[in-house]
């Protein structure tokens, strides 16, 4: 299969797509005449894809969260868009006439309520557009995972040597929004709560991104329990490295329940344990869990999932499931 590709060599995604092409069998990049497809990125598309004949487009969509943002590529009926991941009401969406939300965690940060200024709605799915979604890989996540990937794959530290019992170090501005608002206020509550545990705990909480990603990797290991709440997308960095490095997990539950080729939320494994968005420490058995590492069954399927090896597999099997290669 020889690819055109249209993203800026400085894109993310293009550098993971081009770190995995050695292992997507016989794929090569091209130019535009001898192209069987084209990659871009799902802006490119919904801006103006330039003619490209009748090729094949797979328009890869980078945001990190369960929101269906590019609508727009959807609507050239030679465009797979490739999703990090999304959605189950996607699929409940389709075909009807109720509005898919961008951002689907916000409303419950709202206190259960639709507001449809905090929330902006989009058109419904199409059955024709839905067929066209394929799941892929994280690429913002895999190009973050693959310094903790090395740091631990040999094996992480032994629980007992860990002098963390609940680390949460995250961003809390993002801007003036009312929706982002909310989330910021719910980032902000988690750490005020963390660091509230502190007379009781052994507990490290930060505003922001004073670590490298070094000093981040290595602090992992020192802790037991990661606190990821949720940011623009319900899914983050933090829950994927928290696994890798051998943590539980405390991240919101939710109805949406994330499906992906690499997401972990639906899986029935221990490392995640599913808390209260705005009471992030409400777990009955926390004590319990500090005193018992989780199974290796999440952290072992990170493993297989975020290497270059495994992107460029992905990607090939994405390109070939609908015969056009």
């Amino acid at each position: 299969m020889n690819i055109y590709n249209m993203m800026p060599d400085s894109a993310p995604m293009w550098q993971c797509l081009h770190a995995a092409l050695p292992h997507m069998p016989q794929t090569a990049f091209t130019d535009l005449a001898h192209a069987d497809a084209v990659f871009c990125d799902s802006k490119i598309v919904a801006e103006g894809l330039p003619d490209t004949g009748a090729l094949p487009i797979y328009a890869f969509e980078r945001l990190d969260g369960a929101q269906i943002m590019a609508r727009k590529p959807l609507w050239n009926p030679r465009v797979r868009l490739v999703k990090m991941y999304c959605a189950e009401p996607m699929e409940a969406h389709n075909g009807n006439c109720q509005p898919l939300f961008r951002r689907l965690h916000v409303p419950l940060l709202a206190g259960g309520r639709v507001d449809y200024e905090l929330v902006t709605p989009t058109a419904p799915l199409k059955a024709s557009e839905y067929e066209r979604i394929r799941l892929g890989p994280s690429f913002l996540h895999l190009r973050s995972m693959l310094p903790t990937v090395r740091r631990y794959a040999q094996g992480t530290p032994r629980w007992e040597d860990r002098d963390i019992d609940i680390l949460m170090v995250d961003t809390v501005e993002y801007g003036e929004r009312p929706d982002i608002k909310l989330i910021q206020r719910h980032r902000q509550k988690a750490i005020d709560d963390v660091l509230a545990a502190g007379g009781r705990y052994r507990v490290r909480a930060e505003a922001g991104r004073p670590y490298s990603k070094a000093d981040w990797v290595q602090l992992l290991g020192r802790a037991r329990i990661v606190v990821s709440p949720w940011g623009l997308g319900e899914a983050c960095y933090r829950e994927y490295e928290g696994v890798l490095a051998g943590c539980r997990v405390l991240k919101p539950a939710s109805p949406y329940t994330i499906r992906s080729s690499c997401h972990l939320l639906s899986q029935p494994y221990d490392a995640i344990t599913p808390v209260p968005p705005m009471d992030m420490l409400n777990v009955p058995d926390l004590d319990q869990l500090l005193h018992s590492p989780p199974e290796a069954g999440a952290r072992c399927l990170l493993l297989q999932r975020q290497p270059i090896e495994w992107l460029g597999q992905r990607l090939w099997e994405i390109c070939h499931d609908d015969g056009r290669c």
